[in-house]
């Protein structure tokens, strides 16, 4: 074949044309050359640290919700939930709820438990806590780390802003915090908890 058919062969359309290959940025080769490139890059590192702390400053004093694996949550030893309370046809009717929600949509609130490694106790939630446990979906969960006094004032307020917890069920849970010395009497309790005494 002579050079001008293998010339003719030859497509020059594409030459010129632009690539998707980002142009390579030629390595400097000089002392000060290359610490100019240092510089610089320290400089974007710096900036780039800025504008992360900023987004991050957003969310201080924040506490984000997680999923937790139910399994790693554990009632709390003050629990008002009657076992009967959980084979209702009210709590199916819960559960099939939060099945087809794909999970509890409104947190619970846990604290970290003592000695377990990311174990952990529910403050309030028992009832979404459950429904996640037995249809084994991730409970969303906000953690904080409180004490015995406050976790029990916690769930007592979340408690009485609903409805549907029976009054015998709250007696338990009063009565369960002064058997077990949580505090010295039920007028230090009504107290701490903030509710009349006559409850």
């Amino acid at each position: 074949m002579s050079l001008k058919e293998k010339a003719s062969r030859v497509n020059l359309t594409n030459i010129g044309a632009k690539t998707d290959v980002p142009p390579r940025t030629p390595s400097p080769k000089t002392g000060i050359g290359i610490h100019a490139d240092a510089l610089f890059r320290d400089e974007q590192l710096a900036k780039e640290n800025e504008h992360l702390k900023e987004q991050l400053s957003a969310f201080k004093g924040g506490n984000p919700a997680r999923r937790i694996d139910p399994t790693r949550i554990h009632p709390s030893r003050w629990a008002n939930r009657h076992a009967h309370s959980f084979e209702s046809s009210e709590f199916r009717d819960f559960k099939d709820e939060i099945e087809s929600a794909g999970g509890n949509v409104q947190p619970i609130k846990v604290r970290p438990k003592d000695g377990g490694k990311d174990e952990y106790e529910i403050v309030f939630g028992h009832r979404r806590h459950r429904a996640c446990l037995e249809l084994g979906l991730p409970v969303l969960s906000v953690v904080e780390d409180i004490d015995d006094q406050q976790l029990f004032a916690h769930m007592d307020r979340e408690n009485r802003q609903r409805k549907d917890l029976r009054p015998f069920e709250v007696g338990r849970m009063y009565e369960a915090a002064l058997d077990q010395g949580l505090f010295p009497s039920a007028k230090k309790m009504a107290e701490a908890i903030g509710v009349d005494l006559g409850l």
